[in-house]
């Protein structure tokens, strides 16, 4: 049976408190986790890659 992962991503992971959120920084947070993510895909996991809430979704809100 083919291993699952389900991953949030967003939110605190891509724009840490301290910084100022810029989308540059927001797109170097968002390439050094799909680094970590290609573990997952090259050990042929089914992933699951959701968003998370905040910053970016409550600050549209």
């Amino acid at each position: 049976m083919q291993k699952s992962v389900m991953i949030a991503l967003g939110g605190n992971a891509l724009s840490p408190k301290g910084e100022a959120g810029t989308i540059y920084q927001q797109f170097s947070h968002t390439r050094e986790s799909l680094d970590a993510i290609m573990h997952f895909v090259n050990l042929e996991y089914n992933i699951c890659l959701t968003h998370g809430n905040g910053p970016q979704v409550g600050d549209e809100l």
